[in-house]
């Protein structure tokens, strides 16, 4: 009697073994990607604890067939560039991996809605040829709903108009305007335009380096410490607070915290701007712009952290 349960208890540990997964996770990978790294380690978690669930890992950097693969992934869903992770949930696509908090989080809800519910497995579809079943995205997901702008859709926003759109909100600052306004009306009583072109075109040209160096700077400090989940929660209640305070000072300039260039320093502003109109000679002249961009750009470092900060945070996200 015993020997038959136990046969029967073999029997059917080894059907439950020999049962095929109910979902099938596919994900393609590259040998030294921190974010495929960090896709491993989720979906190794999660198989751990959901036995109805399999994950397949296809190597894309040394592995030609893989590769071809991706590609034909690619080519079928109309992506025109991709990168990795490239990961799909049954019928759903997902590109790219931030945190386990966001997208483990929505990889979670997909698989949950396919074992309550087969779906069709889309990579599967594209070996064999046929065109994928893949579910769009929810409507209204990626919508954003900006003041004086309307609803911009977050997803279909390349990256080079993400950048002219940053750039322009950022141009309006009244920082630099302060220094640029300052400078051109001391130039425009030197009745010489070479001397203003020179010298406007200076400061702009070594403004834009110091911008340019500030920029890395935060995308240097993102990209080594852009994997802890705490760093963009605190870019964006810093871009918030950053935010406020400009509010603030629309409403009472003047009043309370500032970032706006501090009245102490304006003195220093003026004695270098002025040391650039009495230079007699071309270098001198030239010279003194420089230090006056490199110490303009100093001053008004807090009124301009915000939109680089913002920026270069999206530019590691995006990895």
């Amino acid at each position: 009697m015993f020997r038959l349960l136990f046969l029967f208890f073999l029997a059917m540990t080894a059907a439950q073994a020999a049962e095929p997964p109910a979902l099938t996770i596919h994900y393609f990978r590259a040998d030294g990607c921190p974010h495929c790294e960090d896709a491993g380690a989720f979906f190794a978690r999660l198989a751990a604890e959901e036995p109805r669930i399999a994950v397949r890992d296809y190597e894309v950097s040394r592995d030609a067939a893989n590769r071809a693969l991706f590609q034909a992934a690619l080519d079928a869903l109309g992506v025109a560039e991709g990168g990795v992770p490239f990961i799909f949930v049954g019928d759903r696509a997902t590109l790219g991996y931030h945190t386990d908090a966001t997208t483990g989080a929505e990889i979670r809800r997909q698989v949950a809605r396919c074992l309550a519910a087969p779906c069709p497995d889309a990579l599967e579809a594209i070996r064999a040829g046929r065109a994928p079943a893949v579910q769009p995205r929810e409507a209204g997901a990626s919508l954003l709903r900006l003041p004086f702008v309307g609803e911009v859709d977050a997803a279909a926003l390349s990256l080079p108009l993400l950048t002219l759109t940053v750039a322009a909100l950022d141009a309006f600052n009244p920082c630099a305007f302060f220094v640029l306004l300052f400078l051109l009306s001391m130039m425009a009583h030197q009745k010489s335009r070479a001397r203003m072109l020179a010298v406007g075109g200076i400061f702009v040209l070594f403004s834009g380096l110091m911008y340019f160096a500030f920029m890395a700077a935060w995308l240097g400090l993102f990209q080594l410490l852009g994997q802890l989940a705490w760093v963009t929660l605190a870019a964006g209640l810093l871009a918030v607070v950053v935010g406020a305070v400009n509010v603030k000072d629309f409403f009472l300039f003047g009043r309370g915290v500032s970032l706006s260039i501090p009245e102490s320093k304006k003195p220093d502003i003026f004695r270098r701007a002025r040391a650039v109109l009495a230079a007699d000679k071309l270098p001198a002249m030239l010279a003194a712009t420089v230090f006056l961009a490199v110490a303009a750009n100093f001053y008004e470092l807090l009124c301009t952290a915000g939109f680089p900060m913002v920026y270069t945070r999206i530019l590691t996200l995006g990895e």
